[in-house]
């Protein structure tokens, strides 16, 4: 075998390795699937992992999962409510590859991380400040999350911050929440959900508690028929 031969074996070996080196780099970065949950039982956020076969839904391995963290203090966490069931995950944010995308938990948890100039969690300090307020506030919070009715977490936020008294606060609160659930089940009776128009009316008239009477609230539970 002449010099020539050797030379052009050793590139073509050398540039096969590029190859499957790179390859190899590819099949991991894009079978790896990350990113964290969000426990609207607890307030907490934990990381996960697992591989798949690239491109599909299939698994190769367990998940992996990291050790849960919250992004608030007790003047947040002592105000919710203690659940006796399996806490619940959501996927906060997932990524493989170059691709990123955050799922509707985030619009929470993005408020329960926000933070002052000075640093310090912007809705810790609100609660420290207002308890008597936040003991209104976060209960109702965390069961809107637990409904998965994120996309109303702005307008409870907002409320908390206009609105000075308990009692009105509490009523403000639930209509939002009465409205968003009205809402979500119009929706979901497009899309043929197993919930029965009974079985949202129960929750309505649960979820209102005390405020049954108020007429406002009376009129929005009126609606889920």
């Amino acid at each position: 075998m002449g010099r020539v031969s050797k030379q052009r074996m050793v590139v073509i070996f050398v540039v096969g390795l590029v190859i499957a080196m790179f390859g190899g780099f590819y099949l991991a970065w894009n079978s790896s699937l990350s990113g964290r949950e969000f426990s609207p039982d607890l307030f907490q956020q934990r990381v996960f992992r697992y591989w798949t076969i690239p491109g599909t839904r299939v698994r190769l391995s367990a998940t992996r999962l990291g050790i849960p963290s919250s992004p608030c203090t007790k003047s947040i966490l002592n105000h919710l409510r203690i659940l006796n069931q399996p806490v619940e995950w959501q996927v906060l944010q997932a990524s493989r590859g170059n691709d990123s995308e955050k799922y509707a938990p985030a619009i929470l948890f993005d408020y329960l991380s926000f933070k002052n100039a000075d640093g310090h969690s912007y809705w810790d300090d609100w609660s420290f400040r207002n308890p008597n307020l936040a003991a209104v506030l976060w209960p109702i919070v965390q069961q809107a999350a637990m409904l998965e009715l994120y996309f109303c977490v702005p307008e409870l936020m907002r409320t908390a911050e206009s609105v000075e008294r308990q009692a009105e606060l509490k009523k403000q609160l639930k209509r939002i929440c009465l409205e968003a659930a009205l809402k979500r089940s119009w929706e979901s009776s497009e899309s043929s959900s197993s919930s029965t128009p009974a079985q949202l009316k129960n929750w309505a008239i649960e979820f209102a508690g005390d405020l049954n009477d108020e007429l406002e609230i009376k009129e929005l539970i009126s609606k889920f028929e």
